[in-house]
C-alpha cells in the first residue's frame, strides 16, 4: 500500500498536510490528492461495475498493477474491494487536515490573504471527490456479504468525513466574508487609479468561487440560516439564500467604493472609478441566473453615475455657450473659452483609464451627444463665424479627439 501512495506521489498525505501555510502550498496538495484519489476511484468503479478482478492482465492504471504486483491475495471483487477501502482509508487523513486549518491561521506571507478563498476552494473539490466515490458505492450495491460489509464501513467512514467538509464549507464562507467585510480601503489601496479595485476583484472573485457547487453551498447556507440564524439579510423575501449572501457582499462593496472614491482630489475622476467598478459587478454577475433580479438596480445605478460624470467633466465646458465670453473680430464669442475648457477636459481625461471595451463606447457615445448638437447648433445659428473662417475646432475633429478618451 506504501508503494501505491509512492506511485500516486501521496505518500506525504499522513505528515506533510499538517500545516498548511499558503495557498500555494494548498493548490499543489490538493491537485495532487485529487489526482491520486481519482485514479483509485476510476478502479474501484471499473471493477465495481465488473463484479470481477479479472482484466486478461490489462494493467490499465498505477493502483490496478500494484494490487496485482502485491499479491493481495485472489483476484476477486471481495479482495479488490478491500484494498481499494484501504487506499481510500489512506488517503483521508488529508480530509481531516483540510477541514482542521483554522480559517485564522497565520500564513508564511503576510500578502497572501487568497489562503481562506483557496481553502474553501479546496473543500468544494475535496468533497466532490468523496460524493463521487459514495454514489459508486450506493449505486452499485453488492449481493455478497462480505463486499456489502466492507462498502458499508465505507459509506459510513465517508458520510462522516462529508459531514466535517460541510461545517467546514461553512466555517470557511463566513471567514472569508467577514475578512471582506471587514477590509478598509487602506488595507487595499488602489492607488489613485480609476479602473477595477483590487478590493472589488477579490469579491467578485469569491462570489465566482460560490458558483462552483451551487447546490451544495446554497444548501449549506440555507441549513445555517435555519440552525444558525445568521445568514444575511434578505433571506424570506423571495430572495434565495445563496443570492442573498452576494447581495450582503455586492452592497458592503458598494459602501467600501463609495468610500474610497471620496479620497479621489477629481470628482470626474471619481464617478468613472464607480463606474468602472460597478460596470464590472454588472458583467460578473451576467451568467448568474440568481442575480438577474439585481440587474436593473445596478444599471440604475450605473445610469446615475453616468449623468453625474457627465455633469461634472463636461457641463463645465458646455457653459461656455452661456457666459460672457471674450471679443472675437469685433464681437463677444464664446468658442475661445469653449475651446481652451475642453482640450483642458481632453487632456486630462484621455489619459485615464476604462478597462471594459463596453463601457468605454457607452461613455464616449455620451459625451459625443453631450458635446457635438452644442457646438453644431452654436455654428449654424452664428453665421459669421462660419464665414470668416475663424473655426479651429469642427464638430467633427471634436468627435475624433472624443474617440481618444478613457485609453488610460
Amino acid at each position: 500500500m506504501q508503494r501505491l501512495l509512492e506511485q500516486l506521489d501521496v505518500a506525504w498525505v499522513a505528515h506533510a498536510c499538517r500545516d498548511i501555510r499558503s495557498s500555494g502550498q494548498l493548490q499543489h496538495l490538493t491537485a495532487t490528492w485529487l489526482r491520486a484519489l481519482a485514479e483509485i476511484l476510476h478502479t474501484y468503479s471499473y471493477f465495481r461495475q465488473q463484479q470481477h478482478t479479472d482484466t486478461g492482465g490489462h494493467f490499465f492504471c498505477v493502483m490496478h498493477r500494484r494490487y496485482w504486483q502485491d499479491g493481495s491475495g485472489t483476484p476477486n471483487q471481495l479482495n479488490f474491494t478491500r484494498f481499494a477501502g484501504a487506499a481510500i482509508s489512506r488517503l483521508l487523513p488529508f480530509v481531516d487536515a483540510l477541514v482542521a486549518q483554522p480559517p485564522t491561521a497565520t500564513v508564511d506571507d503576510a500578502d497572501d490573504r487568497a489562503l481562506p478563498a483557496q481553502r474553501l476552494q479546496a473543500l468544494i473539490q475535496v468533497r466532490g471527490a468523496l460524493i463521487r466515490i459514495r454514489d459508486i458505492a450506493v449505486q452499485l450495491p453488492s449481493s455478497a456479504a462480505e463486499v456489502a460489509s466492507v462498502h458499508d464501513e465505507l459509506l459510513r467512514l465517508l458520510t462522516a468525513k462529508l459531514a466535517k467538509l460541510d461545517e467546514a464549507v461553512w466555517d470557511t464562507m463566513e471567514e472569508v466574508r467577514a475578512r471582506v467585510i471587514s477590509t478598509t480601503t487602506e488595507d487595499d489601496s488602489n492607488d489613485g487609479s480609476s479602473g477595477v479595485h483590487r478590493m472589488t476583484r477579490s469579491v467578485l472573485s469569491y462570489i465566482d468561487l460560490l458558483e462552483t457547487d451551487y447546490g451544495l453551498l446554497h444548501r449549506i447556507v440555507y441549513q445555517a440560516s435555519k440552525l444558525r440564524k445568521c445568514a444575511p439579510p434578505g433571506i424570506g423575501n423571495n430572495i434565495g439564500t445563496l443570492a442573498s449572501l452576494k447581495l450582503e457582499m455586492v452592497s458592503c462593496l458598494e459602501e467600501k467604493l463609495n468610500e474610497e472614491s471620496r479620497s479621489f482630489p477629481n470628482e470626474s475622476l471619481r464617478y468613472l472609478f464607480l463606474l468602472n467598478n460597478l460596470h464590472f459587478v454588472k458583467q460578473q454577475f451576467r451568467p448568474m441566473s440568481d442575480m438577474k433580479f439585481h440587474m436593473p438596480v445596478l444599471d440604475s445605478k450605473i445610469d446615475d453615475y453616468m449623468q453625474r460624470y457627465l455633469q461634472v467633466s463636461w457641463a463645465p465646458v458646455l457653459s461656455c455657450f452661456h457666459s460672457p465670453a471674450p471679443l472675437c473680430l469685433g464681437r463677444y464669442s464664446p468658442l475661445p473659452k469653449f475651446e481652451s475648457e475642453f482640450h483642458k477636459a481632453h487632456s486630462t481625461q484621455k489619459l485615464w483609464k476604462v478597462p471594459d471595451p463596453e463601457l468605454r463606447r457607452r461613455l464616449r457615445k455620451a459625451v459625443i451627444d453631450k458635446l457635438t448638437p452644442s457646438l453644431t447648433e452654436y455654428l449654424q445659428d452664428d453665421s459669421l463665424v462660419t464665414s470668416q473662417g475663424i473655426i479651429t475646432l469642427t464638430p467633427q475633429e471634436l468627435e475624433e479627439m472624443l474617440q481618444e478618451l478613457f485609453e488610460g
